[in-house]
């Protein structure tokens, strides 16, 4: 497990964000006196307890941990009372859930029920033996919840999840291996690193699975499942997001106190003044809507914008300690870093750490310019830094976390964003749309792809698709989550015209669900039928963006003038 200044305020940040805890066990008991007889009247040693208890249930005795040696399991039952004050401490509430045959009759209701318990929880503990009532071998039931938990997550294109098996086996790599190929049998792709299971798929990349043995006291188990989240989500904007989250969960009742209930009539009477004007009054309602979401994101981002816990999670000594977290083993040439067209040059933690804390422009040369050089010394070196692309990343990273990071700043919804019961697209500004190997951006005016009563032109702008080391501007996923880049370069010659049907319920145009292909139908100029497919949409901001440059380009003036006159 990894230690240092920036893990241990990564673990501060996590236990400030973790809500909720649910463990999942059939030896779970509440009372400090615990008749073991309850549990199996079988004579196999482990029914000797000792009185000091100091933890997770009794305590076993000689016989038991000799037992142990020879490949016996621990048999620990779960106190609960123990594990939710050890949880307490921290301000994390730890709920349980005890698999009872006499109300969940079979595994397979038992699973259903642990699946619908996980999936608002932070992190799930499942003990791997709790199949005995069932009659069915040890495991069991934890693979079959693992499997229905993974499926849900994978519905709802994945989530972050850590998943901890509780076992006192003495073979903590045979059952993660075992879970590995239960899990692969479902066209998962797990791969397993120790004790711990990982995934390689979009939809389940945030996903982990780690097997850690029983403890003797409580504290240790919570101690340990908090360094493994810790594992998990440590990083600068992983931190930051997770403060972010917490700080809205800590001002929950503060915002419900803002938007209270004595704001109803006003926002009625919102309406109603909608409702009034006969140009609005179809859509009165979504536009009301609109505004209601509009005031609620704007308060929320405002308590963001002022939260001392995100400034400082990513303030310049939280950088620093990331870049000597990140390369532990102090590798003189652990971070990449590229200027322009120059080539990639390797570079030791204290240089990015120079580069992050420049105070002057001579201290900014020395570090460009010393061995191994980043940019070459001469009279425009700061002037061509100032300018050029500057792109960082790690040695033999095979992520593309610029593409990644670019198509979160880009995309208000994508393929992968999709779920199974979400609303069908509407196309409006800013939608991206494909038509063979063409792809255009719909550059309609929100106000004019709305109360369509008839088919109506849209106007749509021809981007360029590009790829390898051509300049981009804006990025997308597909569905399988590969990046598609675009050049995008408003300009007359790109305009389209699209003459599209609406929906005739909404009064909008919806794309329809075609076999996973999200299709929208348009006349072509012969009277034939067209179909655009659907990729993304980009956010308002962004694609307003680009329709102000595209109005810039259509009003440019050409003037007739004297040449000896333009040329002075």
């Amino acid at each position: 497990m990894r230690t240092g200044e920036f893990f241990e305020s990564s673990r501060k940040i996590v236990q400030d964000f973790l809500n909720s805890v649910i463990a999942i066990d059939d030896n779970l008991f509440f009372e400090k006196k615990h008749q073991a007889s309850s549990i199996m009247d079988v004579d196999d040693g482990f029914d000797i307890i000792v009185e000091e208890d100091s933890g997770l249930g009794q305590s076993v005795n000689t016989q038991s941990v000799s037992r142990r040696e020879q490949g016996a399991p621990i048999n620990h039952p779960l106190d609960y009372q123990d594990l939710s004050l050890a949880f307490a401490d921290y301000g994390i509430n730890c709920c349980a859930f005890r698999p009872d045959i006499e109300s969940l009759e079979s595994i397979e209701s038992a699973a259903d029920k642990i699946k619908k318990i996980a999936k608002r929880t932070d992190i799930t503990i499942l003990d791997w033996s709790m199949d005995d009532k069932y009659g069915v071998q040890a495991g069991t039931l934890a693979k079959l919840s693992i499997n229905k938990i993974l499926q849900d997550d994978k519905l709802q294109n994945g989530r972050l999840r850590l998943i901890v098996i509780y076992t006192g086996e003495p073979n903590p790599l045979d059952i993660a291996e075992n879970i590995r190929q239960d899990i692969s049998s479902l066209d998962i792709k797990a791969i397993r690193n120790g004790g711990s299971i990982v995934f390689q798929c979009p939809d389940l990349e945030f996903c982990q699975i780690t097997i850690i043995e029983k403890k003797v006291e409580a504290k240790d188990l919570r101690d340990e499942v908090i360094a493994l989240f810790t594992e998990l989500t440590i990083g600068l904007l992983s931190n930051a997001t997770l403060s972010a989250i917490g700080e809205v969960r800590d001002k929950t009742h503060h915002i419900l106190h803002s938007f209270n209930k004595r704001l109803d009539p006003a926002y009625l009477s919102h309406v109603i003044g909608l409702l009034s004007s006969p140009q609005v009054r179809e859509k009165s309602h979504e536009i009301a809507f609109d505004y209601a979401t509009d005031l609620i994101s704007e308060e929320l981002k405002s308590n963001l914008q002022i939260s001392h816990s995100i400034k400082r999670n990513l303030g310049l000594e939280r950088l620093k300690e990331w870049v000597d977290c990140i390369n532990p083993d102090k590798l003189v040439d652990f971070f990449e870093i590229k200027v322009g067209d120059c080539s990639e040059v390797g570079i030791s933690s204290e240089r990015l750490k120079k580069l992050l804390s420049y105070t002057t422009d001579e201290e900014l040369v020395a570090t460009l310019t010393s061995v191994p050089v980043i940019m070459k010394s001469d009279q425009k070196t700061l002037e061509n830094f100032s300018k050029r692309k500057i792109q960082l990343k790690l040695k033999s990273a095979t992520y593309l976390s610029h593409e990644a990071l670019s198509a979160i700043e880009c995309k208000r919804r994508d393929l992968l964003s999709l779920k199974t019961n979400s609303p069908l697209p509407t196309i409006k500004q800013g939608t991206i749309v494909i038509e063979g190997r063409r792809y255009y951006i719909c550059m309609q005016p929100l106000c004019d792809s709305v109360r369509i009563e008839k088919e109506t032109a849209f106007i749509f702008l021809e981007i360029k698709s590009v790829n390898g080391n051509q300049s981009f501007t804006h990025v997308l996923r597909d569905a399988e989550g590969n990046f598609i880049k675009f050049s995008i370069k408003p300009g007359s010659k790109g305009v389209r015209i699209f003459k599209l049907k609406p929906d005739t319920k909404t009064n909008t145009v919806k794309a329809i669900n075609d076999d996973c292909d999200f299709k929208i139908k348009y006349e072509k100029d012969d009277g034939q039928v067209g179909s655009l497919v659907w990729l993304g949409e980009l956010k308002s901001n962004v694609a307003q963006a680009i329709a102000n440059k595209l109005a810039e380009q259509i009003s440019r003036v050409g003037l007739d003038t004297n040449e000896w006159l333009r040329r002075h």
